[in-house]
């Protein structure tokens, strides 16, 4: 078989897992159901996945994937740290939605998200003490204030998917980050006003091809 047949086949597995946990959830997301929806062998599957946990991460590590491509486009040719902090937070939420394929998977799907969790609070935390080496920054409680801006983000990107908040609160999320960062009000309200090229989430189910290592071959 070849890589790319094992990539092909591992892509139908992975979308048909992305259509079972946006109809239904984890529940759903079951060996023989998973073959079925994917048009493969049963046997077949066990070539790329041992148990539904690790097909569900491997949908974990393409949304994860999937971001931080999203925060790369975002912040590519900036160099003030505020202006990648903001530009970061703002691109962040502004993937979330009411309802939308992105925020379903992620807080209706039952996937296990703290990787992702994890992944979006190291990011902040990277960017917040790059701004401090580089003396934008003025933090007296590193940890404490990375987990409230990470929190805070997570907060109202479930706030965006449940409609409770409109999405003009986003810059304001990205001006309150920036003053506990340290920055005077006005300059952080400028810099979370800044023009930015932002985009939207894509919709699920996304390409394992487009977002996944290749395979080796078998």
């Amino acid at each position: 078989m070849t890589i790319r047949k094992r990539d092909r086949t591992r892509e139908r597995l992975l979308t048909a897992a992305q259509e079972l946990l946006l109809e239904g959830g984890f529940t759903m997301l079951g060996i023989q159901p998973l073959t079925e929806r994917a048009d493969v062998a049963l046997g077949t599957i066990y070539n790329y996945f041992r148990t539904r946990e690790e097909v569900a991460d491997a949908v974990v590590e393409i949304l994860i994937s999937a971001f931080l491509r999203s925060m790369e486009r975002i912040t590519h040719g900036l160099t003030d740290p505020a202006e990648i902090m903001a530009a970061s937070i703002r691109q962040t939420l502004f993937w979330m939605k009411p309802g939308n394929t992105f925020g379903r998977m992620l807080f209706l799907s039952g996937l296990p998200m703290t990787r992702y969790v994890y992944q979006t609070r190291q990011g902040f935390t990277r960017d917040m003490k790059e701004g401090i080496v580089a003396g934008r920054f003025t933090v007296a409680q590193e940890p404490v204030i990375s987990s409230m801006i990470a929190g805070g983000v997570l907060a109202v990107l479930m706030d965006l998917f449940l409609g409770q908040v409109e999405s003009e609160v986003i810059e304001q999320v990205a001006e309150q980050a920036l003053m506990m960062l340290g920055l005077p009000p006005e300059e952080a309200q400028r810099i979370a006003r800044l023009p930015l090229d932002l985009k939207d989430a894509p919709d699920f189910p996304l390409s394992a091809i487009e977002y996944l290592p290749p395979l080796e071959a078998a």
